[in-house]
Protein backbone atom coordinates (compact mmCIF):
# COMPACT_ATOMS: atom_id res chain seq x y z
CA UNK A 1 0.00 0.00 0.00
CA UNK A 2 1.39 3.38 -0.95
CA UNK A 3 1.85 6.14 1.57
CA UNK A 4 -0.98 8.14 -0.03
CA UNK A 5 -3.35 5.17 0.17
CA UNK A 6 -2.48 4.65 3.84
CA UNK A 7 -3.18 8.30 4.65
CA UNK A 8 -6.45 8.18 2.73
CA UNK A 9 -7.47 5.04 4.59
CA UNK A 10 -6.66 6.66 7.95
CA UNK A 11 -8.72 9.74 7.12
CA UNK A 12 -11.59 7.59 5.91
CA UNK A 13 -11.65 5.55 9.11
CA UNK A 14 -11.62 8.68 11.27
CA UNK A 15 -14.75 9.86 9.48
CA UNK A 16 -13.19 12.84 7.71
CA UNK A 17 -14.39 13.52 4.21
CA UNK A 18 -16.82 10.63 4.20
CA UNK A 19 -20.11 11.12 2.40
CA UNK A 20 -22.86 11.79 4.88
CA UNK A 21 -20.71 13.58 7.46
CA UNK A 22 -21.98 17.06 6.63
CA UNK A 23 -25.42 18.59 6.48
CA UNK A 24 -27.99 17.10 4.13
CA UNK A 25 -28.04 18.58 0.60
CA UNK A 26 -30.73 21.17 -0.05
CA UNK A 27 -30.76 20.72 -3.84
CA UNK A 28 -30.79 17.51 -5.84
CA UNK A 29 -29.72 17.70 -9.48
CA UNK A 30 -28.25 15.41 -12.11
CA UNK A 31 -25.26 16.07 -14.30
CA UNK A 32 -27.35 17.48 -17.15
CA UNK A 33 -29.10 19.98 -14.87
CA UNK A 34 -25.88 21.08 -13.20
CA UNK A 35 -24.17 21.57 -16.56
CA UNK A 36 -27.09 23.68 -17.78
CA UNK A 37 -26.88 26.02 -14.78
CA UNK A 38 -23.08 26.24 -14.89
CA UNK A 39 -23.09 27.15 -18.58
CA UNK A 40 -25.65 29.87 -17.89
CA UNK A 41 -28.85 30.90 -19.55
CA UNK A 42 -31.21 29.13 -17.15
CA UNK A 43 -32.22 29.30 -13.51
CA UNK A 44 -32.56 26.72 -10.77
CA UNK A 45 -36.28 27.45 -10.66
CA UNK A 46 -36.54 26.62 -14.38
CA UNK A 47 -34.74 23.33 -13.75
CA UNK A 48 -37.13 22.50 -10.91
CA UNK A 49 -40.17 23.25 -13.12
CA UNK A 50 -38.70 21.01 -15.83
CA UNK A 51 -38.12 18.23 -13.30
CA UNK A 52 -34.32 18.35 -13.57
CA UNK A 53 -33.78 19.66 -10.03
CA UNK A 54 -35.54 19.09 -6.74
CA UNK A 55 -35.37 21.22 -3.60
CA UNK A 56 -36.45 20.07 -0.15
CA UNK A 57 -37.01 23.72 0.77
CA UNK A 58 -38.31 26.14 -1.92
CA UNK A 59 -36.11 28.94 -0.55
CA UNK A 60 -33.07 26.88 -1.58
CA UNK A 61 -34.00 27.52 -5.23
CA UNK A 62 -34.12 31.28 -4.61
CA UNK A 63 -30.72 31.23 -2.92
CA UNK A 64 -29.21 29.06 -5.67
CA UNK A 65 -30.58 31.41 -8.34
CA UNK A 66 -28.88 34.33 -6.61
CA UNK A 67 -25.59 32.45 -6.22
CA UNK A 68 -25.47 31.36 -9.87
CA UNK A 69 -26.82 34.60 -11.37
CA UNK A 70 -24.79 36.19 -14.12
CA UNK A 71 -25.02 39.58 -15.75
CA UNK A 72 -23.90 38.42 -19.18
CA UNK A 73 -25.75 36.10 -21.53
CA UNK A 74 -23.84 32.88 -22.32
CA UNK A 75 -21.95 32.71 -25.59
CA UNK A 76 -19.94 30.06 -27.37
CA UNK A 77 -17.06 32.38 -28.28
CA UNK A 78 -16.72 31.16 -31.87
CA UNK A 79 -18.59 31.79 -35.07
CA UNK A 80 -19.36 29.74 -38.17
Amino acid sequence: MTRFAQKLSQLHHRGRGCPGDGPAPQLHVGVEGLATVLLGGTTWRSLAVAGLAKADDPTALVVADQLFAGWQAPQAGFFF
